[in-house]
């Protein structure tokens, strides 16, 4: 593990509480009942990290070694029944929740892949990976498009954030503030990109013979 070791952990951890509460949302706006909010809190909360693993070959999975990331875990989804409401008045509360788990999913990914000798652009993607994965895997379960694949500003602010931070390290920043502004500036960019309406550009499909002249 690289030098930010004991902040590296707790950042780790809160990406790991957001996506539960995350996945918990949005299994409840699919009435599910408990059992499936904790299901879908806990592949949403771990689902990234263990396909990074995976692909890095670090197995077991770190979910399966460290029982604290599933305590997390499901500590988050219980606390989405006692929150529900004031949650509830937030504005998409679910993608707030998403953006922080992102941003702090993507930094903490980049950061062991580059400690796993990855080059520089497989660890900008391994992050990217870390961030995605499980909201995808919740979104793939709720039957729907995963966010990732839409239009919205979401990997693009991964990518972002991940060459900043790559950008910092190499400028010999410590790794900690790196890390912390990495995962600031990822979260930023996609709850404003929420809050703003901000798109990337899609093409518009069109039936032949529905043109209009």
């Amino acid at each position: 593990m690289t030098t930010l070791e004991p902040f590296f952990r707790v950042l780790d951890l809160l990406g790991v509480f957001v996506f539960a509460i995350s996945g918990s949302i949005a299994a409840a706006r699919k009435n599910m009942d408990v059992y499936g909010s904790v299901i879908l809190a806990v592949v949403t909360a771990l689902g990234g990290g263990m396909i990074r693993d995976s692909l890095l070959g670090r197995t077991p999975a770190g979910a399966f070694v460290d029982p604290l990331y599933l305590l997390v875990a499901l500590a988050g989804a219980v606390s989405v029944f006692f929150l529900y409401n004031l949650l509830g008045k937030l504005h998409y509360p679910m993608r707030y929740m998403d953006a922080i788990g992102l941003g702090v999913f993507t930094v903490t990914g980049m950061i062991i892949a580059l400690d796993q000798d990855v080059f520089w652009f497989g660890a900008v993607m391994l992050g990217v990976i870390s961030g995605t994965g499980g909201g995808m895997i919740r979104d793939v379960l709720c039957q729907q498009v995963p966010l990732v694949l839409e239009r919205e500003i979401y990997a693009v602010a991964g990518i972002l954030g991940a060459l900043l931070t790559l950008v910092m390290l190499r400028l010999g920043l410590g790794a900690s503030l790196s890390a912390a502004i990495g995962a600031l500036v990822i979260s930023s960019i996609r709850i404003l990109s929420v809050q703003r309406d901000w798109h990337l550009p899609r093409a518009v499909w069109q039936k032949p013979g529905s043109r209009k002249i």
